[in-house]
């Protein structure tokens, strides 16, 4: 529910509204669910999305590269296939 209003935030052009409520709903998401968790990887899309439309370029760039080493260590820990 809060990630659907901070979308509908975000539309609206309440941007401030829009990363307070996103960066609530990671900072929950990520005490109570497993790294790589497909809702904790929205939430950080979509905080990284609030962040690039109100010109915060430089905390985007931050989420995004996270990600992006997340994806990476999570793939280092799968199992090969024989």
């Amino acid at each position: 529910a809060q990630t659907e209003l901070a979308i509908s935030y975000r539309v609206a052009k309440r941007i401030g509204e829009a990363i307070a409520l996103e960066k609530e709903s990671l900072r929950l998401k990520r005490k109570n669910l497993p790294p790589g968790d497909p809702m904790m990887v929205e939430s950080m899309n979509n905080l990284a999305a609030c962040y690039e439309q109100s010109n915060r370029k430089a905390e985007a760039e931050a989420l995004r590269r996270e990600l992006v080493e997340l994806k990476a260590r999570l793939a280092d820990k799968k199992p090969t296939q024989p």
